[in-house]
């Protein structure tokens, strides 16, 4: 018997909110603001095997919320439903939840005095199916709300974009630090869908001095140069291996002086510390 009655306010729904069956003229009362809004937003990113959770609020600036009729529209073949919809508390105890009456449309009536909430949401639950490799995918729910016992009706639609996004262990990153004599870069590729997500340049690093002379500082042995020459009033630094830390702690570089394009031979005064 609950069964048939809930079958007949699901009909009485539908021609309600089509307009088969006249519903009482009302005075012209101040407009009514409706809106459905997405607990995720306009845009939101999920992976494989995430559980996504949307919830649907409306509101009307009327009180007087006869029916109400959510529509949601998804790709099954992406996104795959958890259960019924759960709506919230207050639709629940208003006595006008009806359910579903089909795989995507929801229901809420009040028949006999009373109203349903002027503001309530309806929760769904969706299993991604999907990985990185499909493209974006749409979720929306379309809802019709009645007023005055159903002589108004309004309209108003929540779209979410659904992305899906790189499982973090499946991302391979390649990195080459700059030195003061190549530039470096950081680079990201996802393993499962070939995308690169990241791709960075470094530029090279600076060979700090002081005075026109290379810095004896920490950050300029760490550039690890082969080899630098600044020059400096015609005095120049000059070093044929690696600057490591380790092996230039403790000692002194020695400027030679240039003439004619060779070094004179001989030891200009000790630069100190």
């Amino acid at each position: 018997m609950i069964g048939i009655r809930k079958k007949l306010a699901w009909i009485l729904t539908g021609l309600l909110l089509a307009g088969t069956i006249p519903a009482t003229a009302y005075p012209v009362r101040a407009a009514v603001n409706v809106g459905v809004t997405s607990s995720v937003g306009a845009e939101t990113t999920v992976q494989q095997g995430d559980t996504l959770t949307v919830t649907y609020t409306y509101t009307s600036s009327d009180p007087e919320v006869t029916v109400m009729q959510g529509i949601l529209t998804w790709d099954e073949s992406v996104l795959e439903r958890q259960g019924d919809p759960v709506p919230s508390d207050n639709l629940k105890d208003s006595g006008g939840w009806l359910g579903e009456s089909g795989g995507n449309t929801v229901n809420g009536l009040v028949l006999t005095g009373g109203y349903l909430p002027s503001s309530a949401s309806v929760t769904y639950k969706f299993t991604v199916l999907a990985d990185c490799r499909n493209p974006a995918s749409e979720i929306s729910m379309k809802m019709t709300l009645a007023v005055h016992n159903a002589s108004e009706r309004y309209t108003d639609t929540a779209v979410s974009q659904v992305n899906f996004g790189h499982p973090e262990d499946q991302l391979e990153t390649e990195r080459k630090d700059a030195t003061c004599t190549e530039a470096g870069y950081e680079k990201t590729v996802c393993k499962v869908c070939g995308v690169t997500v990241k791709d960075e340049k470094q530029t090279r690093l600076a060979i700090q001095t002081e005075n026109g002379l290379p810095s004896r500082k920490e950050t300029v042995w760490r550039t690890a140069c082969a080899s630098f020459a600044v020059n400096a009033a015609g005095r120049f630094w000059t070093r044929k291996s690696s600057l490591r830390p380790e092996r230039t702690a403790g000692k002194q570089m020695v400027p030679q002086m240039r003439t004619g394009g060779k070094s004179s031979g001989k030891p200009a005064s000790r630069r100190q510390e």
